[in-house]
């Protein structure tokens, strides 16, 4: 299911300011992919391309950026992006990895503080965040933050596991469609799409036992954190990122034999309208300015 921001029958007409344009898919050759940052398999990544919209331009924000490897993905084929994350240390540790990239921007800047566009001092034509706004804990003034730095006929794309504890282990979930239509609505956008996302059947299926059953083992095998970490600094992957080098090769490696068995089946995911109760649900968020 693609959607497509040029053709949406909601609100008025798109102001691109030109022709609009797919986010690009990098295929990585396999001694980019040795060099890229260490990641989890970036599942919400192949979200971010099977439902971001054709947009007015290449020029984007990522909030919560984690390990980089979207970033890593990206940086080459857009025309800028800029990484905001609250903690120093994940913007140091990015700076590490990324900083030699002459379109890339590294911020720091805690979302649930007001004056992000006077920040940042410029706006984009996508701002995305992958699996972090349930860290929001001032949901209503992170909204408006992403809102503020979406230029006018662009795009702001959230994918959002909206889970309430102990399932879920954020700060921010939406009972109901009408709760996130208003925070939406409040924040200046004019028209948005919230759909309900999940894995194909085949994609499920091999995303499971070659995901999901490997990382149960190991975390059963290693002690558990005490604290649900809230930042990606606080996270075991972080903490231990400089003992996972010497693993990178390795994992990177499976990373990409599995995307590939993935994508044998085609898009990965399956997406419907979001229903009134929106609990216990994997959103794709896309909002209009």
């Amino acid at each position: 299911m693609k959607i497509d921001a040029a053709f949406s029958t909601r609100g008025g007409e798109q102001d691109t300011g030109g022709e609009p344009v797919r986010l690009p898919r990098r295929k990585l050759k396999w001694s980019e992919i040795l060099a890229a940052p260490v990641h989890d398999f970036p599942i919400r990544d192949e979200i971010l391309h099977q439902f971001v919209p054709k947009l007015p331009g290449l020029k984007l924000l990522e909030v919560g950026p984690g390990s980089g490897f979207t970033a890593y993905t990206l940086c080459i084929s857009v025309e800028q992006l800029t990484l905001v994350d609250c903690a120093e240390g994940t913007v140091s540790d990015l700076q590490e990895k990324l900083g030699l990239s002459g379109n890339v921007r590294l911020m720091r800047f805690d979302i649930c503080q007001p004056g992000m566009a006077a920040h940042l001092g410029e706006t984009y034509d996508l701002v995305f965040g992958l699996d972090m706004f349930e860290y929001v804990s001032n949901e209503l003034q992170g909204m408006k933050n992403l809102a503020d730095v979406t230029r006018s006929g662009g795009v702001m794309f959230l994918t959002f596991p909206n889970f309430i504890p102990p399932r879920g282990d954020g700060v921010t979930w939406y009972v109901h469609r009408l709760e996130l239509q208003k925070s939406l609505s409040r924040a200046g956008f004019r028209r948005w799409e919230i759909l309900c996302v999940s894995l194909k059947p085949y994609a499920r299926a091999v995303f499971t036992v070659m995901h999901e059953w490997p990382l149960r083992l190991y975390r059963r095998l290693r002690k558990k954190n005490a604290v649900t970490p809230q930042t990606y600094e606080s996270t075991w992957a972080f903490q231990n990122r400089r003992r996972l080098q010497r693993s990178k090769p390795l994992l990177l490696c499976y990373w990409a034999l599995l995307k590939f068995i993935l994508r044998l089946g085609g898009e990965l995911f399956q997406a419907k309208a979001a229903p009134e109760n929106l609990l216990s649900r994997q959103l794709v968020v896309l909002a209009w300015k």
